[in-house]
């Protein structure tokens, strides 16, 4: 890191964090961590003189105490990269996944989010640090009845796996809660599979009603003909449904070459049916 670059100093650090209503301490601590495997992002400060580069930490302690399993997200200053001017270092080469770490930081009351003052030298990690980085590397899998296996993707904590829907093998995602685990979502695919013929004319009518006109007015090819609402739906392809804790879903389609590679997802609810419909990037 730049020598000359001057990140905010002590308290001042909590101004870093944009989030509302987070209390910070008033003074910085040591903590030792493994960084989670679960992704690093970076963005704008709210100062010119510095950006944020954010990741987080697995498992944590305090020095001297006993560790913590739970995340701990950190919110780092980094020198600015401004106009395509490139920083002298990868930020986001510096802390690789299941690597452990010491840092002087300021942390949050709650002890949830700290913010990074230093990055300090860890010679020899102890054996409970390294324990808790190779538990991290082994996979972890939920058995189902409907969908056999479920594993958990580290990168963004959700489990993946496969189910037959309307005689097609199509991929399903469980996102967990904080309390309940991926269990009340797993209960919310069990009660949609119970009647997945009639939530197939549910989703593909409701994509006819939200997105055939759109289709039809904004974004026809030059050589292609206005489409009926049979035409809509075979071309309607899904791959995925994605299940949370409240009873939400999220059926996400191939684009069929229907939006000009932009897939097509519907969003809705057990007791509501669909309610929503996007074509993200």
């Amino acid at each position: 890191m730049s020598s000359s670059f001057k990140p905010p100093a002590g308290s001042g650090l909590a101004k870093v964090d944009v989030a509302a209503s987070v209390e910070y301490d008033d003074r910085c601590v040591v903590i030792e961590g493994i960084v989670s495997p679960r992704g690093q992002s970076g963005w704008p400060g709210r100062a010119d003189d510095y950006d944020v580069h954010s990741f987080k930490f697995a498992g944590w302690r305090l020095a001297g105490q006993p560790l913590v399993d739970r995340e701990l997200i950190l919110l780092r200053p980094v020198p600015p990269s401004r106009d395509g001017q490139a920083r002298e270092l990868n930020i986001f080469e510096q802390f690789p996944p299941h690597s452990i770490g010491r840092l002087s930081v300021l942390l949050s009351k709650d002890q949830r989010r700290a913010v990074v003052e230093r990055v300090l030298t860890i010679d020899r990690p102890d054996e409970e640090l390294l324990a808790f980085s190779e538990r991290l590397r082994k996979p972890v899998m939920i058995s189902t009845e409907q969908f056999g296996d479920l594993v958990m993707n580290p990168t963004i904590g959700w489990f993946e796996g496969k189910g037959k829907w309307n005689g097609k093998t199509i991929d399903v995602r469980f996102e967990a809660g904080e309390e309940s685990g991926i269990d009340d979502a797993i209960k919310t695919a069990d009660d949609l599979w119970v009647d997945q013929a009639a939530w197939k004319r549910k989703v593909d009518d409701f994509a006819v009603e939200k997105l055939l006109s759109f289709k039809n007015e904004d974004w026809l090819r030059e050589d292609e003909a206005e489409l009926t609402p049979e035409d809509f739906k075979e071309r309607l392809e899904l791959t995925s449904i994605i299940f949370t804790g409240n009873e939400s879903l999220a059926f996400s389609h191939d684009h069929g070459d229907l939006f000009s590679g932009h897939s097509i997802q519907i969003i809705g609810n057990l007791k509501d049916g669909p309610t929503d419909a996007d074509v993200p990037c």
